[in-house]
This record gives C-alpha cells, structure tokens and sequence, in this order.
C-alpha cells in the first residue's frame, strides 16, 4: 500500500484558513484533481466539510473520511447527483474512527482492486492522503511521495504544515506556475530518502 500526501501551502507554512483555502488557484486545484482522479483519498471530517461545494470531487474516488462521528455517521454512502439538486452527494465515502480503522477498510477495499480498476477504472496503486493539519500528521511517516505545491505568498491561517523536506526527502520534479489571477506558485514531487 504506497501512501503519498498532496498539499498545498504557502512560504510560511499555512495550508489554511477558518475550513477553507487561504488563496484560489485555478492551476493548483486542477493538479490536484489530475493526482487524485480514480484514486483512494483519505481526509479528515472538516477538510470533508469545506468540499461540500465540490460535490464532482467525490464521483471519481473513493473517499475515506477519518472522524471521531464515525459511530454515528457509521454508513456508507452511494448516492447519485441527479443533477437537479442542490444537495450534497458523493459516490462511495466510508467514514472510520482512526487511522488504524481506515487502513483496515483500505486494505480490504485493495483485496477487490481487481473489480474496481476493470469496472469502475480506479487505480489503487497510490493512496492520496489529502488533509487536513491533522490527518497529514498522522500519515506523514507512512509517505512515500509528496505532491507539494508552493505558493509563494506569506497568507494568515489557522492551519500549517512545517515540515521541513530538505531532510529524508528529495524534489524529483519542480514546475513553476502562474494563475491568471497573478498567484505564483510551485509544484514538486518529493520522495522519501531510504535512511
């Protein structure tokens, strides 16, 4: 089970702001849809919360949200977007109580990778942790890549991610981007160093 983190944060470390982005980038979100697209992604109930305006998000992955409501949420969810409705849907989400519980549904998920890549054209060879603060904490030892885009702005906010990569890990791939909104910004591969 390879598990990777994609991120974005700015030059001091913020990754958000009150539930949300602390900026808007057009090129960053569609670079994470294309790491994330037919993938299992793992992210914590309020990072689960401030996508509900990206309801598309959840039709291409499968989605493990780790919550302390698990016990009570405790369904799966298979709905479909009728495209009328202003409700909130998402195709398959299970909501588990802790790490240790979302490797376990992941790994029985895997035991059906077969099925899933033939039929439905998911890829379960990367699992895409995707926050927030706290669920990149809890995983960051078990990564093996990072997808880190930079933007390269000091913003307020309420979360951060400050680890620093220039130690066990190494940048394989760095693409500089500008929005048209004038954002600055950087992507990178990183890759853990076998110590």
């Amino acid at each position: 089970m390879k598990l990777s983190l994609i991120l974005a944060r700015s030059l001091n470390n913020v990754i958000g702001n009150n539930n949300k982005l602390a900026w808007h980038s057009e090129t960053d979100l569609k670079w994470f849809q294309e790491n994330t697209k037919g993938k299992i992604c793992i992210m914590g109930y309020n990072t689960f919360l401030s996508m509900q305006n990206y309801k598309k998000f959840f039709k291409d992955r499968m989605v493990f949200v780790i919550t302390s409501k698990a016990d009570y949420i405790n369904e799966n969810a298979l709905y479909v977007d009728d495209g009328n409705s202003n409700e909130f849907y998402w195709i398959t989400t299970d909501f588990v109580k802790d790490k240790e519980q979302c490797l376990e549904h992941i790994g029985k998920l895997i035991s059906m990778q077969e099925v899933f890549e033939k039929e439905h054209g998911f890829d379960f060879s990367e699992i895409m942790v995707i926050g927030g603060q706290s669920i990149y904490n809890q995983f960051y030892h078990y990564c093996s890549k990072i997808y880190l885009t930079t933007i390269y702005d000091n913003v307020v906010g309420d979360t951060y991610f400050d680890k620093d990569l220039s130690i066990n890990w190494k940048s394989d791939i760095m693409i500089p981007y500008q929005d048209r909104n004038g954002l600055v910004g950087m992507f990178e591969v990183y890759t853990k160093i076998d110590t």
